[in-house]
């Protein structure tokens, strides 16, 4: 499907005219052009669904009211194809397998058997009664500025994700934030309790996946969270950085420099 049609497609595209019967029984006369613009919103809508039961599914969180929704609007798709004819955009559908990488290894429930605890520092793991508190004690970042950031993101192309799903998902992997790499780009996800320094963080990821990719990120694991800790730890009262996120940030500034030391020995 074309991004962009010229001024004489679009006039001829005007003249045409499809109709279709909705939910409610009324039929409806659209142009051709508002047609695709309205299938393109029902595709938009099949991939936000299928995106929202990956991430449930993958935090071990019930996805059935998703999979309910995202089964309606796929029937609403192949009904709205078969009597207008537009053709439906399965691109537009495609999410993909998400991929963590920042930590790089697969999250996996702690004490399940065959597994071991991840290599993380207990202090900030979500699951823990002390994580809890540091994600209390940590200020939450204005709401406002995190919107503003986001648009910002958005308008880069960076997927960014909130929500209660993301929140469960985020728990469950031990983490305010996380850049994950799926088949359509770098997506975001922010916790409800995000401080500044997990949402600058992970826009410093970000830009560390875009400069070295995703194989290379992974392989540097350590090495890149060491830049991005510094960074935040150089540019914290710009980045509105309290004390305590500052004690935090170093603690895990200086798990990384060791893990970095033992790859060394």
């Amino acid at each position: 499907m074309k991004a962009h049609y010229g001024a004489d497609e679009l006039d001829e595209m005007a003249g045409e005219k499809v109709r279709f019967t909705g939910s409610d029984g009324v039929e409806h006369e659209l142009t051709r052009y508002e047609g695709e613009q309205k299938l393109r919103g029902i595709e938009r809508k099949i991939r936000y669904y299928k995106k929202k039961a990956l991430v449930r599914r993958s935090a071990g969180v019930d996805d059935t009211a998703a999979r309910r929704k995202l089964g309606e609007w796929q029937a609403a798709a192949r009904d709205f194809v078969k009597q207008t004819g537009i053709a439906r955009d399965y691109a537009r559908e495609y999410v993909g397998v998400e991929r963590n990488l920042f930590n790089p290894r697969q999250a996996q429930p702690r004490g399940s058997k065959g597994t071991k605890e991840r290599d993380t520092p207990q202090k900030l793991t979500l699951k823990s009664e002390k994580s809890l508190e540091v994600l209390e004690k940590q200020e939450k970042v204005n709401p406002e500025k995190l919107q503003r950031v986001i648009k910002g993101l958005r308008k880069s192309g960076i997927d960014v994700q909130t929500g209660e799903d993301i929140d469960a998902f985020l728990n469950y992997r031990g983490t305010e934030a996380l850049t994950v790499q799926t088949d359509t780009g770098i997506l975001i996800l922010y916790h409800s309790k995000l401080s500044a320094s997990g949402m600058f963080e992970e826009i410093i990821h970000s830009a560390q996946v875009r400069k070295y990719g995703e194989k290379k990120a992974r392989e540097m694991y350590h090495q890149l969270e060491v830049e991005a800790k510094e960074k935040l730890l150089k540019n914290a009262k710009a980045y509105g950085i309290t004390e305590y996120e500052k004690e935090v940030i170093q603690q895990m500034l200086d798990y990384h420099k060791s893990k970095l030391k033992e790859k060394d020995v």
